[in-house]
């Protein structure tokens, strides 16, 4: 189980209905998009339409980032890396306790079972990497726990710039 240890990271992903999934295309670009999202505490699930090339990028390269939005003044970043994979085990989204909760006017909206037949595809992502900024500055969480969370003061350059 991959934990936080960041109640303000994890209170905003149960609470934010975006996040920016990358993945990374054929010829090195890196392919961003808007997806809804469900944080069970340890793993995100996704819901993908079937054919469309994040789902090849992943195949191919299952390292991706998640974004979630920043204050309007470009504050409160949060970028978690992690390991997705596409997960034929999860239910349909309109039938994913926590999903389907989460997204309950959204999905009923589009039909339930019929935003189900749009978005066939679960991806289950394990998040490896934290990275976030606050008020006193940057925050670098290896959460495989192989190396010590880092900080770094506001202003303060990354190590590899300092002489």
């Amino acid at each position: 189980m991959t934990a936080l240890h960041d109640p303000e990271v994890d209170r905003r992903l149960r609470e934010e209905t975006v996040i920016w999934l990358t993945t990374v295309g054929d010829d090195g670009t890196p392919e961003p998009s808007p997806v809804w999202f469900y944080w069970d505490g340890s793993t995100f699930v996704v819901y993908s339409y079937a054919k469309v090339p994040r789902l090849r990028n992943i195949a191919q390269r299952p390292l991706v980032s998640l974004n979630l939005n920043t204050t309007q003044e470009g504050g409160e970043v949060v970028v978690l890396g992690g390991r997705a994979e596409l997960d034929p085990s999860l239910p349909a989204a309109h039938e994913h306790p926590g999903y389907s909760a989460k997204y309950r006017d959204g999905i009923a909206g589009k039909g339930g079972a019929e935003f189900s037949r749009l978005y066939p595809v679960g991806i289950r992502i394990t998040p490896l990497t934290l990275r976030r900024s606050g008020a006193r500055g940057w925050t670098f969480t290896d959460l495989t726990g192989a190396r010590p969370v880092r900080t770094r003061a506001k202003g303060t350059p990354p190590a590899s710039r300092v002489p």
